[in-house]
């Protein structure tokens, strides 16, 4: 699944406000994506050794655009952004482009072992964007997987956002597992008759020379997505049968 968070509007952000708010900061942290070690690398120091500079494609004037901060500085790049406006007002977009790399192939050539240095939306799923505006509040969520996208997260950021649901299954863990079993069923739990989604996802590790501070079950590249659909039951449970698939030695 190649793409990468360079190229053009890969980072879009729109003022969907009703009540005239502007927005004055955003936050991106990726510490949360469900591909771990996932850095921004301006610098070309975190990941492999390009180093594009951020580009800003639409919205810097009319946003009132002024400037980029790099925050939590780790591996020689950053878990976070924040980025600054002045007059981001309610129907309008910013987009911008700007490297991602995950930690793993540090020191590296562009693009990376298996084209790994090529990070889409998709590989930040989970990653979180906090928005304050000029009447000092705020909101907070979490990008998901965009319906039918093989490349794409997204979320729209609500005072009233969607319920919590949590994930479970009676056969393996949810967190970290080995398993010589390709089926498992997972329990999705939330308010009864709730519509919830379920995204499995392929993911490998390409490396070179066993890679820069590798965990185990650490993983820099999505091969496949797989997405599911249901609705829960009248006990607030939807359960799934998820395949899990291994297209290479170094996938799972």
């Amino acid at each position: 699944l190649k793409s990468s968070s360079v190229f053009d509007k890969t980072f879009q952000i729109k003022n969907f406000a009703g009540s005239g708010q502007k927005i004055a900061r955003v936050r991106i942290d990726f510490r949360p994506a469900i591909f771990k070690d996932m850095l921004f690398d301006p610098f070309g120091t975190a990941g492999d050794t390009a180093a594009p500079p951020m580009k800003i494609r639409t919205g810097a004037a009319s946003t009132g655009f002024t400037g980029v901060t790099y925050a939590s500085p780790r591996f020689g790049g950053f878990d976070a952004i924040e980025l600054s406006f002045t007059d981001f007002s309610p129907s309008e977009t910013f987009t911008f482009g700007v490297d991602v790399d995950p930690s793993s192939i540090k020191g590296t050539s562009a693009p990376g072992p298996g084209d790994s240095g090529s990070i889409s939306g998709l590989e930040l799923t989970g990653a979180e964007f906090w928005i304050e505006f000029d009447d000092r509040s705020t909101l907070r969520g979490n990008t998901f997987q965009i319906p039918g996208s093989l490349v794409g997260s997204a979320n729209t950021l609500t005072t009233n956002g969607p319920p919590l649901v949590r994930l479970t299954s009676p056969s393996v863990s949810c967190k970290h597992a080995t398993t010589t079993t390709a089926a498992h069923t997972m329990q999705v739990q939330g308010p009864p008759n709730t519509t919830v989604r379920l995204i499995r996802v392929e993911a490998a590790k390409y490396v070179s020379d066993g890679g820069f501070m590798v965990d185990e079950y650490e993983a820099n590249t999505a091969l496949a997505v797989e997405e599911m659909t249901q609705t829960t039951d009248s006990s607030g449970v939807a359960e799934f049968t998820v395949s899990l698939t291994k297209a290479d030695n170094d996938a799972g």
